[in-house]
């Protein structure tokens, strides 16, 4: 997800967004030290110039909220501004996931 030095690395990024969202769609995970990497890399690539892919990032950041089973809470403060900024995005996709992204929890 980080892979940022050719070209044409958008194409990695979206497809180890791609594998991931997949991955985190079908388990319920615990919440690790990894997690949190995860979620810091994700609010990174938020950012993507990419539109299609910054809807994807969005909805694997859905994906993770889910996985965690309303435990999502103190990553939150990570992710919660940066989804924010993207209330007011030229792409619909974006905007439509931003809104559609899962309960975070009690926190």
């Amino acid at each position: 997800m980080r892979a940022t030095g050719e070209k044409d690395s958008w194409k990695v990024r979206q497809e180890a967004i791609l594998s991931c969202t997949t991955l985190l769609a079908k388990k319920t995970i615990l919440n690790t030290p990894v997690v949190g990497e995860l979620a810091n890399t994700l609010k990174d690539r938020l950012t993507e110039t990419n539109l299609n892919l910054r809807a994807r990032v969005v909805q694997c950041i859905d994906a993770l909220v889910k996985a965690l089973n309303g435990r999502a809470a103190e990553y939150g403060a990570i992710l919660l501004p940066e989804l924010m900024k993207l209330t007011g995005d030229s792409k619909s996709a974006v905007v439509d996931a931003v809104y559609c992204v899962g309960v975070w929890g009690d926190g």
